[in-house]
């Protein structure tokens, strides 16, 4: 979709440490982060903290992964929680699916979340040093690769082919 009328695309990526965001005014990040959410309660706290980024940057879409590939339940539930938060009229809220983010990095040989990422530091060359290692097997996903999982988010509806989201 060309962002031509688009002003601010958020995109949220909730994930077993809590949450991963990044805001694009455009083509470009104006903000991004990760919120870590320990302990009891941490769907209440990830609502509460996206409810304040969407009350700082009222975007004009919302972006979330897709609910029915989330692997646990805590976080299905947490991305149809941020689906039904009430928000201002004319703001878009879209799920995207691991399948749309593939297509969109289809030029790629191996659309792995590795290579997603590589591929995003290599078009946005500010998030160079923060492309965590490759994983092995016997590691915990590195926390950064949640905040390349939500730009890639953005990134997949920001490009060109995915005017269809809006439907």
């Amino acid at each position: 979709m060309s962002s031509s009328h688009v002003d601010l695309v958020m995109a949220i990526f909730p994930n077993t440490r809590g949450f991963s965001y990044a805001v694009f005014e455009g083509a470009l990040p104006v903000d991004w982060g990760m919120s870590d959410v320990p302990g009891v309660g941490r769907n209440e706290t990830c609502i509460r903290r996206i409810v304040a980024l969407i009350d700082r940057y009222k975007p004009d879409v919302l972006l979330l992964r897709d609910a029915a590939e989330a692997r646990g339940q805590r976080v299905a539930d947490l991305i149809r929680a941020t689906a039904g938060l009430p928000m201002a009229p004319g703001v878009i809220c879209i799920q995207v699916s691991r399948a749309q983010v593939k297509e969109a990095f289809g030029y790629l040989t191996r659309p792995t979340r590795h290579a997603i990422a590589r591929a995003i530091a290599e078009h946005i060359p500010f998030f160079e040093p923060l492309v965590p290692p490759v994983r092995k097997i016997w590691n915990s996903e590195d926390r950064r690769m949640g905040l390349f999982d939500a730009l890639a988010l953005a990134l997949t509806y920001l490009d060109d082919g995915f005017g269809a989201f809006t439907g």
